[in-house]
């Protein structure tokens, strides 16, 4: 995935990585997002070696197309692109298609991204249909529970051949709240 301060490369990157096997699949998931009216989604890695980013793009390009709203993809640890400037309390707002946006908080430390999220769902977050959220770089299981907390509902991004059975144990012993699933990458 390019850098997300080249907004044309990375535009370019999710029109073309769209499969017709990742269509189909977003497309499912969509369609059980807004059946049960879900306006507020976290993407939380199982472990390290997931990338939760590309998937949340295409899930939001996916939701884009089928609600026809607008999708915002906030990056909650404010990881993506480094320092950002700009917006709302220093949320910026980058628009990848007519639809579609990534929302960058500056980076913080540790134990202030739930107040953070929750602040970015209410003043950005009004401007947008939907938001899917990266829930990447929340350092330890009690504030990730929280940010899961915080949204209508949160899935699991485990990657076939990567993650380990221990990892989504973990995930269904914590049980957050607004549990989806497990959200499966690398599928052939």
């Amino acid at each position: 995935m390019p850098f997300l301060h080249d907004l044309r490369d990375l535009a370019s990157w999710l029109l073309e990585s769209a499969t017709p096997a990742v269509e189909a699949s977003c497309a499912a998931i969509v369609r059980r997002l807004v059946e049960r009216d879900l306006r507020t989604v976290g993407l939380a890695p199982a472990d390290d070696d997931v990338a939760v980013p590309p998937v949340a793009l295409q899930l939001a390009r996916a939701l884009a197309l089928t609600s026809g709203g607008r999708i915002g993809v906030v990056d909650a640890a404010g990881t993506w692109t480094g320092p950002s400037a700009g917006g709302i309390g220093g949320v910026t707002t980058r628009w990848l298609l007519d639809d579609l946006a990534v929302l960058s908080p500056p980076p913080i430390r540790s134990g202030g991204a739930v107040a953070q999220l929750r602040e970015i769902a209410g003043k950005e977050g009004a401007a947008f249909d939907r938001l899917i959220v990266d829930l990447t770089g929340l350092e330890h299981a009690g504030e990730q529970l929280e940010a899961c907390a915080a949204l209508d509902g949160t899935a699991i991004v485990a990657r076939r051949g990567r993650t380990r059975a221990r990892a989504l144990r973990r995930w269904a012993e914590l049980s957050p709240p607004g549990a989806l699933g497990v959200l499966l990458t690398g599928v052939p």
